[in-house]
């Protein structure tokens, strides 16, 4: 009996692992890419932007009162280099926010444009709730569209935004 049951443990246990290796947890890596190119490599989540029409994508995340963030925008290759800039709301900015922080130039992007930085915030939340960095172009390419990489931390680890309004005017 005690054979039969070490068995089934043994079962039970190595199905889980399948079920844990085959399932997605929340917080790990994985990518929003409306391109389908495979996106989300490198340590965050591509996407594009038109930088045209003043358009800007929204993406938002809950934080905790006094977590430590550092939100970074990305170029992710050469061809649709741009200049991004990113603001972070505490609601959200489609409906009217107010302006919690802003970035531009603050360090050389992956493939940088002919002129400027890309931008990164690093800041402490002082009020629990859901916050919106909203990413757009200030500066286009001969493409029309910038492709970019959000990458963000939360306390030191990796977090997952959710992009909440894709090419969107505000």
């Amino acid at each position: 009996m005690r054979t039969r049951s070490l068995l089934v443990l043994s079962s039970l246990v190595l199905l889980a692992l399948i079920v844990a290796a085959c399932s997605p947890i929340r917080g790990t890596r994985s990518s929003r890419d409306d391109d389908d190119d495979g996106g989300g490599g490198g340590g965050g989540w591509d996407e594009t932007l038109p930088c045209s029409d003043s358009l800007v994508d929204v993406w938002s995340i809950y934080l905790g009162y006094g977590d430590s963030i550092r939100a970074r925008i990305d170029t992710v290759n050469d061809a649709d280099t741009f200049d991004p800039a990113l603001d972070v709301y505490n609601d959200d900015p489609y409906w009217g926010a107010s302006l919690v922080e802003s970035a531009d130039d603050e360090f050389e992007c992956s493939y940088p444009p002919p002129e400027y930085r890309c931008p990164e915030i690093d800041t402490e939340v002082e009020e629990s709730g859901v916050y919106y960095g909203v990413v757009k172009c200030l500066g286009g390419n001969s493409s029309g569209v910038g492709r970019y990489r959000v990458q963000l931390w939360v306390n030191g680890s990796s977090a997952m935004p959710e992009i909440e309004h894709d090419d969107v005017n505000l």
